[in-house]
């Protein structure tokens, strides 16, 4: 019998493993992408969308930050906080210039325009987004750094009660610059109608993923007594107890709860409140949805990583598990919603269809998420194994010395250029077809 510590240090066992993960991986998502139901069907499509590139957008905001960091070399907290500070504007510059030179002065289709903002929108709004986490993220870890500790946690959640005002106040600039610059030829087109709302769509998504982010790291603080990393992740060594993911379920349940209550009376909100009371409880979905992924996201690792373990083989099987029980969960919900359809013969219900299928924006950056922290691990190995053989050839090439962050930089730059076309070319228009006229392909849902 083969002992249990030479089983975990076996290369052969860890690729059988991820062989059966991968099957039942590639099989699930057939199956899905390919489900005899129109509405599973496109439900499917749309989670494999926003999982593609909200996975994209953060390996692409993640790696381009480490590499100004290595290039700055900021030194403290407050330097640091500097630096995301100054990306995230940079980041939110090129998301407005590129949403509207990049498509505007390049088309004059409407609905092709509309089509590349599918495909600009939410990628840009992801990388903006996971800078201004950074920065929210970071400075909440340095003002907990600063206070007492029976004043921790009061710090943690005033960062939260100051990212609010502050989001609010940069938007509201931005969109000022914005609509000028629309207007600077005295007339506001369709085009520019178009853009104009999108790119706030894009920001109130930028504030609610930040605000929840750094809601959660609050909770997570006043559950276990000590503040995540910056990235979320927990001291090396920790172990939560059962307790700790009841508490943090407890959590995801109440904002699962506040999700559902809004998407629900969305309609009604819409016909009797004015805009502005009408965008505040878009806001409190979003951020309620947003929470629901974090909490469900950290729960899972909490349950998951006494088994699998946080090296990569462990990363890959939780990504794998996190894909094949939440597209389970997928199948389970329109199965509901089938038979609500066959016993239920009162149209007015049938709202209530597309507001649970709302609920598959978590369920999207949970997979996400899961695969960055995947992938994220993969590079580190694989630059760390570059940096090993580096060393052994050193004195032969002076020119092999290539700084970590660059190497993982062009890693990640390289596995884009294989995800972005596929996504552009092969998921989107199934989601956003064109009109029979154009040239576009338009696969069948």
């Amino acid at each position: 019998m083969v002992p249990e510590e030479d089983l975990s240090k076996d290369g052969n066992f860890d690729v059988a493993v991820s062989l059966f993960g991968a099957i039942a991986f590639s099989s699930c998502i057939t199956y899905m992408l390919n489900h005899p139901h129109a509405k599973m069907r496109k439900t499917s499509w749309a989670l494999l969308s926003k999982t593609l590139c909200t996975l994209m957008g953060v390996l692409i905001s993640g790696s381009f930050g480490d590499v100004v960091l290595w290039l700055l070399n900021p030194q403290g907290d407050f330097q640091t906080l500097v630096v995301y500070v100054v990306l995230f504007i940079c980041w939110t510059v090129l998301a407005n210039a590129a949403l509207h030179d990049g498509t505007i002065l390049r088309e004059t289709d409407l609905d092709k325009f509309k089509f590349k903002l599918e495909f600009w929108a939410p990628l840009l709004s992801i990388t903006s987004g996971f800078s201004c986490k950074k920065v929210w993220s970071t400075g909440q870890a340095a003002l907990v750094a600063t206070a007492r500790s029976e004043e921790a946690l009061l710090a943690s959640f005033l960062i939260c009660v100051m990212l609010i005002p502050v989001m609010i106040g940069f938007n509201h600039v931005v969109r000022l610059c914005r609509g000028r610059y629309a207007n600077l030829d005295g007339v506001e087109d369709k085009f520019e109608k178009v853009w104009l709302s999108k790119c706030s769509t894009c920001e109130e998504n930028v504030s609610m993923m930040s605000l929840s982010f750094v809601f959660v790291q609050s909770c997570r603080l006043a559950i276990t007594g000590f503040l995540p990393a910056t990235s979320g992740s927990d001291p090396s060594g920790f172990v939560p107890t059962n307790r700790q993911c009841y508490e943090l379920d407890s959590i995801a349940t109440l904002f699962w709860v506040l999700a559902v209550v809004i998407l629900s009376n969305r309609a009604s909100m819409k016909k009797n409140l004015p805009e502005k009371q009408e965008r505040f409880f878009i806001r409190v979905s979003l951020f309620a949805k947003n929470v629901l992924a974090w909490c469900w996201y950290f729960e899972g690792l909490w349950y998951t990583t006494p088994i699998f373990g946080q090296e990569v083989i462990g990363l890959t099987l939780q990504a794998i598990s996190t894909t094949v029980l939440l597209m389970m969960v997928l199948r389970g919900i329109h199965h509901y919603m089938d038979r609500s359809d066959n016993n239920c013969h009162d149209p007015k219900l049938h709202h209530h269809h597309p507001n649970i299928e709302a609920l598959m924006q978590p369920l999207a950056l949970l997979i996400a998420w899961s695969w960055k922290s995947t992938f994220a691990a993969a590079l580190k190995v694989i630059v760390a194994e570059r940096v090993r053989a580096r060393h052994i050839r050193e004195g032969a090439n002076r020119f092999s010395s290539i700084p970590d962050e660059v190497e993982t930089w062009i890693l990640t730059i390289i596995l884009v250029s294989f995800i972005l076309p596929a996504w552009r070319w092969f998921v989107l228009p199934v989601l956003h077809p064109l009109p029979p006229g154009n040239t576009q392909t338009q696969p069948l849902l």
